[in-house]
């Protein structure tokens, strides 16, 4: 139930007449920590290059959240960063990936605070922001699985930590708008140092590769970085080392690779390609078909990697089949870093 009119004059809101109209276009801006990265302390300045991501997004990477958000918003995240942090128990290097809405909503009236540098509102757009609640659906999660994958290395995966979120307006003479009913949300390692010139090299290459995944490739992988859980964070990275594996295999020119492979000989040119083919129409399975990945799309892939793969399937079988399974034992760690590796054979 909403509050009364009287309540929410009491808060400190005017009713303002519809006459009075102002243009907003929102944004969101979502802080992470890099945790497993540290920017190397011996260079000037600890701040990577605001890269895009798609047509309205930007992301950086600093020491020091209020630079970042000065570099892409021209203004400070946090009035102080030092509180700031302490209350999130953030440590740095932090992540801004910052969305922009193309859309602007007309406000006529409603109740509102008129301060010199911003406008508070409450609950005055109940059908605004509608942008920023599709691209957190459909594109956010690409994003967070490319930088998670260039910010990797074998066995030294890293985490972007969620700490905050922060939705508000801008209006067509440049003030800051924040309603009521937006909400900002909150929640021991090892760090190896990365230069700025490397930041920068993997920011690169995250994008590259979240200009080739889609939604459903990153769904799972993103809902297993999100997910506490153990159980359901091992069967996401599982399915979507299962989906992606399928995609794969389905991608693969056959002819080009019996060629490459087998070194078939001019004399059986149609009859050796001919064969091979009938092999993969034969490959139903998920063993099989990340078999043949393994030979000729992941080139990156070793042995380990497909005894990794089998003993994952098999923990998964025990699972789908109601067998007991010690949740504090399971390879989710193996799971995550294969799955990332997947990704960054692509």
């Amino acid at each position: 139930m909403g509050l009364s009119n009287y309540a929410i004059e009491k808060m400190g809101y005017t009713k303002f007449s519809e006459d009075d109209h102002i243009s907003v276009k929102f944004a969101v801006q979502r802080i992470y920590t890099l945790q497993g990265v540290k920017l190397q302390d011996n260079v000037s300045p600890l701040i990577s290059k605001a890269i895009v991501f798609g047509k309205q997004c930007k992301v950086i990477i600093a020491q020091s959240v209020n630079e970042a958000a000065n570099i892409i918003t021209g203004e400070d995240y946090a009035e102080n960063e030092d509180e700031w942090a302490a209350e999130k128990k953030a440590r740095p290097p932090y992540v801004l990936v910052c969305f922009e809405e193309q859309e602007a909503h007309i406000l006529r009236g409603g109740y509102r605070q008129e301060k010199d540098d911003y406008i508070l509102t409450y609950d005055a757009f109940e059908n605004g922001k509608k942008e920023i609640e599709k691209w957190e659906l459909d594109e956010l999660p690409s994003i967070i699985t490319a930088l998670t994958v260039h910010f990797s290395m074998f066995n030294l995966p890293v985490k972007l930590i969620t700490l905050d979120r922060n939705v508000y307006g801008k209006t067509a003479n440049g003030k800051t708008l924040f309603d009521s009913k937006m909400k900002i949300s909150g929640k021991g390692y090892v760090s190896r140092p990365k230069s700025v010139d490397e930041i920068n090299s993997s920011l690169q290459r995250a994008v590259d590769l979240y200009s080739s995944l889609n939604e459903k490739t990153s769904r799972n992988i993103f809902m297993a970085l999100e997910e506490r859980d153990p159980l359901k964070q091992f069967l996401y990275y599982f399915l979507f080392i299962e989906r992606f594996t399928h995609s794969q295999f389905k991608n693969i020119n056959f002819d080009d690779c019996a060629k490459h492979i087998f070194n078939i000989p001019t004399r059986l040119d149609k009859a050796g390609i001919g064969f091979f083919k009938e092999r993969q129409l034969d490959s139903k399975n998920l063993a099989q078909r990340f078999q043949w990945c393994s030979l000729l799309v992941w080139d990156n892939f070793n042995d380990e990697d497909v005894d990794a793969f089998k003993s994952l399937k098999k923990t998964r079988d025990l699972i789908s089949h109601g067998e007991n399974v010690d949740e504090t034992k399971l390879p989710i760690h193996i799971a995550r870093n294969l799955a990332l590796k997947m990704l960054g054979a692509t």
